[in-house]
């Protein structure tokens, strides 16, 4: 089934192809990042508002950039609404502080660490089933002869 979306950018409707916005705003998003990164060469310093002023853009368009981690920062005081979803600290990029993002990263390795040991009990409970069963068929005592 076609799935048609609202671009949340522009608020036009378009075919979903796995991008919150429509093709459109894609572009004009790829522009911007191209005109920020070449911004903060000249200015590393800046920040959201004086980068968004400096190219033209909404400081909206510029924080997103920032929150999906496609453009970086130096200064985390500027970045006014980039803080970290889980703990509240600031951040110049991302969604996560990077203490976080240590503890997530080890936390998914015990969760993975857990789920690998029932997959082993099971495949070798389910192998020696096989060994038990193999060169058997039971169907054929079942049937009797006239």
């Amino acid at each position: 089934m076609l799935d048609i979306r609202y671009c949340s950018r522009c608020n036009t409707i378009y075919k979903y192809g796995g991008k919150e916005f429509c093709p459109n705003c894609c572009d004009e998003l790829e522009d911007i990042m191209l005109k920020v990164r070449s911004f903060l060469e000249e200015n590393p310093d800046a920040g959201v508002q004086t980068i968004a002023k400096g190219v033209n853009a909404r400081e909206k368009d510029i924080l997103y950039l920032l929150k999906e981690g496609r453009l970086f920062i130096k200064k985390k005081a500027e970045a006014d609404d980039q803080s970290c979803i889980r703990c509240g600290d600031a951040i110049s990029v991302g969604r996560f502080c990077s203490n976080c993002l240590a503890q997530i990263k080890k936390e998914f390795s015990k969760a993975k660490c857990g789920l690998e040991e029932p997959r082993k009990s099971n495949v070798s409970s389910s192998a020696s089933s096989e060994v038990r069963l193999k060169g058997k068929m039971y169907t054929a005592s079942r049937h009797k002869k006239k």
